[in-house]
């Protein structure tokens, strides 16, 4: 049995939007893999902290950094992103690109990332801009010689 664990940065206040998610988790998850919920208050410390604060948390062998915003519409994601994640060296599994110097890397807000990469390359950088810190994640993964892969949103 597979074990992920989930890492949601919340806004504190988010409560009708985290709620959306955890409902469409909770309804969409495969009861063959174990789940572990880390749910991390942002107290507007930006993305990197809450989510490395999270990570830190984590025991399962892959982990799904989750934004508290996306809602899962249907069943199977998890099959389809741990057949892409087993492939020879990818890493990182992630459904919307993002584009930086001819390369692309995982918009990380429905990611799934083998948890020893972190072990490996290091967790988020916590000064990095607002919106740098998955581009760096993925370009640090891809110096290290690790794939990132992309599959069709849940």
């Amino acid at each position: 049995m597979v074990k992920i664990s989930i890492v949601i940065p919340t806004v504190i206040g988010n409560q009708r939007i985290l709620t959306r998610a955890l409902t469409s988790l909770l309804k969409f998850k495969d009861v063959k893999h174990e789940y572990e919920l880390i749910i991390v208050a942002n107290d507007w410390e930006g993305f990197s902290i809450p989510v490395n604060k999270g990570l830190k948390l984590t025991t399962g062998e892959y982990v799904l950094i989750m934004n508290d915003d996306v809602e899962i519409l249907g069943t199977g994601w998890e099959d389809t992103f741990l057949a892409e994640i087993s492939k020879p060296n990818v890493s990182i599994v992630g459904h919307y690109k993002t584009e930086q110097h001819d390369k692309r890397y995982s918009a990380m807000w429905f990611t799934l990332i083998k948890k020893e990469l972190f072990t490996e390359i290091g967790y988020l950088d916590e000064n990095m801009n607002l919106y740098s810190q998955d581009i760096d994640f993925g370009y640090r993964a891809m110096k290290d010689g690790h794939v990132t892969s992309f599959v069709e949103a849940p």
